[in-house]
């Protein structure tokens, strides 16, 4: 009866789910370690990334609905986030993204607590995790999972692009966090503001020729990432015009582009039209 028992508390909808991530967090590592070449970045690794976290939230939910919280869940739903979490940060310093010291210092205080649990666990005791420790791994999971670009957007970001991205790359550890490669985002609408739509045009056009030349002079990959909008004021034009304007080297057979919600209709709203559009952004970039 006892072994009965203790067999549905293990094997509860909850439980089951947190073993899932548990057996689906070595693809998640796989993932990333597979895409060393980009620095670990991989649409594949993120969106099982965020199917992992959001498992998460399922297995709590699961647990209080049905009212099958237990010990067991109490720990292994922490220790699941723990494996996830410290999986992947060991994975992105082993590509080149992460330095060694803060990923041990977050090691060693997650196997601490986690050994704090087992140690109640035993006792029969059972500890549930805090909302704030939820909040937690879930910004530790952000950091993980999302990258974070400088942008350039105002009339003084973009005139002080090239100075700040040199102060950046003077310090030894971002320099090698980028090795691999930089992606800047340039803005349009603040910019236009600032100093109308001419002006701006010229101060993104400035901006980009010297983070181009910086950049290729530290022989480091750079990506620019444009977040466009569709009116001329926001940077929209037509697509192909748009990419070859751009400063000598700055696309470099590589670009990003933001395309706001009011020109998704129109520009991908049906499939012959979408694939007309991406035909005129591949060709651009590749010209």
């Amino acid at each position: 009866m006892n072994l009965t028992k203790h067999f549905g508390t293990v094997v509860s909808p909850a439980n089951l789910v947190t073993l899932l991530r548990l057996l689906l967090s070595p693809f998640l590592f796989a993932m990333v370690l597979a895409a060393e070449d980009r620095g670990g970045v991989s649409w594949g690794a993120f969106l099982l990334g965020s199917v992992l976290a959001a498992s998460d939230l399922v297995d709590g939910m699961l647990a209080r609905r049905r009212g099958t919280v237990s010990r067991w869940g109490a720990f292994l739903d922490p220790f699941a986030d723990k494996v996830v979490v410290i999986g992947v940060a060991v994975c992105l310093v082993v590509v080149d993204r992460y330095g060694w010291l803060p990923v041990a210092l977050l090691a060693l205080r997650e196997v601490g607590i986690t050994f704090y649990r087992l140690w109640f666990v035993r006792r029969g005791l059972a500890m549930p995790a805090r909302k704030s420790a939820k909040w937690k791994t879930t910004v530790q999971g952000a950091a993980l999972l999302l990258a974070v670009v400088p942008l350039f957007e105002t009339l003084d970001d973009l005139d002080g692009a090239e100075q700040t991205m040199s102060a950046l790359l003077a310090l030894p550890f971002y320099r090698e966090r980028v090795a691999a490669g930089q992606e800047i985002m340039i803005g349009y609408s603040d910019s236009a503001k600032d100093a109308g739509f001419l002006g701006a045009a010229w101060a993104q056009y400035r901006a980009q020729e010297k983070l181009t030349a910086l950049f290729a002079d530290n022989g480091i990959p750079l990506t620019l990432f444009h977040g466009r909008g569709g009116s001329i004021s926001r940077g929209g034009s037509p697509t192909r015009m748009a990419l070859l304007s751009q400063p000598p080297g700055s696309v470099a057979g590589r670009i990003r582009v933001t395309e706001q919600g009011e020109v998704i209709r129109f520009k991908y709203g049906r499939p012959s039209v979408a694939v007309f559009n991406l035909e005129q952004y591949v060709a651009a970039t590749l010209e």
